[in-house]
């Protein structure tokens, strides 16, 4: 699982600001609850890694193991109730462009631009031609508002996850980017791994992968790394 699946994302309702993660976390525990879910192999990249933990805590037989892709699962001291973005201020992210002929169009604009430019040309396809969607007034604009994206980064400190991190009982396998250069509060570096490096001690079963070639974006740059760790059974041995 991971974040698209979640309020303000695709298809789903559009319906505010995301200010805390518990809040799309408690959406996808209803799936999982509803699916009947257990003994299943979880997968969750940067968000979804932080919401998944936040599912297995409460709901140890639903998982069997756990791939967290690069989670955005912050350093302990981040948690200390300071807001990770300036409380009044505009976040970048809300002014992206929100407006489209086509998915094509799209395409070709983000085709040669960092990060996009790393991702492997069908997953960028991908993610042109479902992150749109219909406009009122025509055209296209993003599945995501760039106001409810914005909103989500700005809440990323919003649920300390280390409670849960504790209770999680599963085997963890976590996969960790190249870290940032400019510090961990540099969120505008998105290719940067967000993830605390020493998370796996954490855990009361994890192993630490540390892909330092790699971005924040493993499963656009190599999704059949991410494939094969998620049908490997020993991926924990």
């Amino acid at each position: 699982m991971s974040s698209p699946w979640t309020c303000g994302h695709g298809r789903s309702e559009k319906t505010g600001p995301i200010t805390n993660w518990a809040e799309p976390a408690t959406d996808i525990a209803e799936l999982v609850e509803h699916l009947k879910l257990g003994g299943a192999v979880g997968a969750g990249h940067s968000m979804g890694g932080h919401i998944l933990v936040q599912i297995a805590a409460q709901n140890p037989r639903a998982f069997k193991r756990l791939l967290l892709i690069d989670p955005v699962i912050m350093a302990p001291e981040m948690y200390a109730g300071r807001p990770f973005w300036p409380p009044g201020t505009e976040h970048p992210v809300a002014r992206r462009r929100n407006a489209w002929a086509s998915w094509q169009e799209m395409f070709a604009a983000f085709k040669t631009r960092n990060p996009y430019s790393l991702w492997q040309p069908k997953v960028l396809e991908d993610y042109c031609r479902y992150g749109l969607q219909s406009a009122a007034k025509g055209g296209f604009e993003l599945a995501c508002p760039p106001a409810v994206e914005a909103s989500i980064y700005m809440g990323s400190l919003g649920t300390d996850i280390y409670e849960a991190v504790r209770k999680v009982s599963a085997p963890v396998t976590i996969l960790r980017a190249k870290e940032r250069v400019a510090g961990p509060r540099d969120q505008l570096d998105f290719s940067a791994s967000p993830t605390w490096p020493q998370l796996a001690s954490v855990f009361q079963h994890a192993r630490d992968v540390h892909l330092k070639d790699l971005t924040h974006f493993i499963p656009m740059q190599d999704p059949s790394l991410v494939a094969r760790l998620i049908a490997d059974e020993s991926a924990q041995s």
